[in-house]
């Protein structure tokens, strides 16, 4: 340390040169000046951000040195920005000159937005000292801050007093550490945003981010390629996208109220629907900056929870056919019956005769009717039987004939007698002429008020072939090689599934066969299908003649057991027509104190029966009375579930299904009572 000279001292003390103190305090402020570039230095290496940088090196400028302001102005992000310090009140007209002298410094033009000041007061503020309204620009200190030799932002300094070498070295050294640090952060979030595009455009979900004019800031790959298909070379704005979305309202309210909105929906040109995210990028204070718009592709997700909502509509609506069926089998077992009866009674009347047999052929078209229900609502597994496609055909037409003849549909059936029998699951075929026939009768009503639909099998190609034709609009050459793609449809949006081709195809080509879709020459579309045959042939439905006349029956004692009522007194009616003494029983309780009161040769048992059922009944029979038990003969009107065929099964006894011929049943009895009796 160097003592000042006093006078006074003693001689022996050497009075300092002028020249020593000089450089000694030139020493010492070059030491403060490189003490606070360290310290600056240290300071910056420890920030993340831009804006933490900034305020680091002007809160040390403005401690190091008596400076009414300094600021950073900068538009790193797009943003126009300036960060400033103050010691003493400033007019808003001077900060507001000094922001358009550093854009005039960052060759900013003069038409752009206005820039953002960010103004900070120090804790020691000095506010007696009056507000500063003006500056010469003589006074300022203004230092660019490069970053690889371009100048990205600049120092602006305007000290209380005059500046000096050491000040404005400082300032220099301050500036230099601005852009090393600067580049650290700024590569540091480059590499960051090169990591997020490249995740960006790895996402299938289209992202857009815009400013709050909708200008497009960042794109992903896949938006890209969208907005190429919605408006080609129009990828500069994405208002355009806005509009064409029908999103233009979302838009507004992040806008205004700056919050995020999610899982609404758009659909472009009435096909493709989006999940639209739409959600606010802040650069400061509550306004947004920015959008960042995410849209998802959900048109596939929507289809397939359409099919399932639709296979949860047709799965309850089965339940309930079942359920409908299954009580129309009782009153239909009672009408068929006493049409039978009536008819066996009506002698020589002709008309009485035509009557009946047209009631009793009317009401076998319903128990056709309900039979096809049945069928089409019983979940089973695929089962390959011989059977004759024709019958398909058949029960597939009585089952839509009333649809078809309503909609104004002519249908012309033509059917090979000669037809050989076919491998095939009956359900699974049922369900392609059903899907076909229903294609067609769309396809004509988009067209016309009324049309035809052929029907046509034959023998060909060593199998069987079967044509369905149409005289609708036909299908176009340019997608009949896509008609049975799943999913694929002509129709408009909520009007088809996609899936009633791709099945039919799906189920001809399990079966072995193959399914063209051709030109038909009634104008329309014609789906020809060839199923490979086997060697035995069946026998033509339509060369059946069945006879009225009741069989020679050995007569017995019978129990009839049915809650049914009416169901119960045909039956009682028909049996005692055909010489058999019959008592009746409404459920398995009576019918168990009927055969403690006398023996009966048979006991004809419906199965569902309220109070006790036939499985309990069959076990009391088997306790009480054993020797009865072969003796039951077991009737249903649930063809649905499996559990009648299951304890016919267990039991090994005979089921008949209603609604049933009388011929048959009384048959069936004399079978029974013919067995038991040679047994004895």
């Amino acid at each position: 340390m160097v003592e000042e000279w006093k006078p006074g001292l003693s001689d022996s003390r050497v009075r300092p040169e002028p020249q020593t103190t000089a450089a000694q305090t030139a020493l010492d402020a070059r030491t403060r000046e490189l003490h606070l570039i360290q310290t600056l230095g240290r300071l910056a290496a420890e920030t993340q951000t831009p804006e933490e940088l900034f305020d680091a090196t002007i809160s040390i400028l403005q401690r190091a040195e008596e400076l009414e302001l300094a600021l950073v102005a900068s538009a790193l992000d797009g943003e126009r920005e300036i960060v400033c310090f103050v010691s003493r009140p400033f007019d808003g007209a001077v900060l507001d000159r000094l922001a358009r002298y550093a854009g005039g410094l960052l060759d900013w033009p003069s038409q752009g937005p206005a820039a953002r000041i960010v103004r900070h007061e120090l804790d020691e503020f000095d506010g007696e000292r009056g507000t500063r309204s003006d500056f010469d620009e003589r006074q300022l200190v203004t230092v660019p801050v490069l970053r690889r030799d371009r100048a990205v932002a600049c120092l602006l300094c305007l000290p209380a007093g005059r500046t000096g070498e050491a000040q404005l070295r400082l300032l220099y050294s301050a500036a230099n550490q601005l852009g090393v640090h600067l580049d650290r952060i700024l590569t540091v979030r480059e590499r960051e945003a090169d990591r997020f595009r490249t995740i960006l455009d790895a996402m299938p979900q289209h992202v857009v981010t815009t400013d709050a004019q909708l200008r497009i800031v960042h794109i992903n790959r896949s938006a890209n390629v969208l907005l190429e298909e919605m408006m080609p070379g129009e990828a500069a704005s994405f208002e355009a996208a806005v509009d064409r979305l029908g999103i233009g309202p979302i838009v507004e309210r992040v806008l205004e109220h700056g919050t995020a909105v999610a899982d609404d929906e758009a659909t472009l040109d009435g096909e493709t629907r989006f999940n639209v995210s739409v959600s606010p990028l802040r650069a400061s204070g509550r306004e947004p900056g920015g959008l960042v718009f995410v849209l998802t592709d959900v048109s596939e997700s929507r289809r397939m929870q359409q099919q399932l909502a639709q296979s949860e509509k047709m799965s309850s609506l089965g339940q309930m056919i079942s359920g409908t069926a299954h009580e129309l089998n009782n009153p239909l077992s009672s009408v068929l019956g006493y049409a039978q009866l009536l008819r066996m009674q009506a002698g020589g009347d002709e008309k009485t005769t035509h009557r009946l047999e047209l009631l009793s052929s009317e009401a076998e078209r319903c128990q056709r009717i309900v039979q096809n229900l049945l069928a089409f609502a019983r979940q089973r597994s695929p089962e390959r039987t011989p059977l004759s496609i024709n019958e398909v055909i058949q029960s597939v037409v009585s089952l839509m004939g009333y649809q078809l003849r309503t909609s104004g549909i002519t249908l012309i059936i033509e059917l090979d007698a000669e037809l050989p029998a076919i491998d095939a699951d009956a359900h699974q075929l049922q369900q392609v002429f059903v899907n076909l026939l229903t294609n067609a009768l769309h396809a004509i009503r988009a067209k016309a008020d009324s049309g035809r639909v052929r029907v046509k099998t034959m023998c060909g190609d060593g199998g069987v072939v079967v044509e369905v034709h149409d005289d609708g609009p036909g299908i176009p050459e340019d997608v009949r090689s896509r008609i049975f793609d799943p999913f694929f449809t002509t129709k408009a949006e909520g009007k088809g599934t996609g899936l009633g081709l791709a099945i039919v195809y799906g189920i001809v080509t399990s079966h072995l066969g193959a399914i063209d879709a051709l030109v038909s020459d009634m104008g329309g579309a014609c789906f020809r299908m060839h199923f490979p045959d086997r060697s035995s042939r069946v026998e033509n439905p339509s060369a059946r003649v069945r006879s009225h006349t009741a069989p020679t029956v050995r007569t017995g004692r019978i129990l009839v057991v049915d809650d049914e009522a009416a169901l119960a007194q045909m039956l009682c009616e028909a049996l005692e027509r055909a010489g058999h003494r019959v008592v009746a029983a409404g459920d398995g309780r009576e019918a168990l104190q009927r055969l403690e009161e006398g023996s009966f040769d048979l006991v004809i048992s419906d199965v569902k029966m309220p109070g006790m059922d036939a499985w309990q009944f069959l076990a009391e029979i088997d306790r009480r009375h054993p020797q009865m038990k072969e003796r039951v003969l077991l009737t249903t009107g649930d063809t649905v579930s499996s559990e009648p065929e299951e304890l016919a099964r267990r039991e090994r006894l005979e089921l008949i299904a209603k609604p049933f011929d009388i011929d048959n049943l009384l048959a069936r009895v004399h079978e029974r009572l013919s067995d038991h009796s040679s047994a004895e």
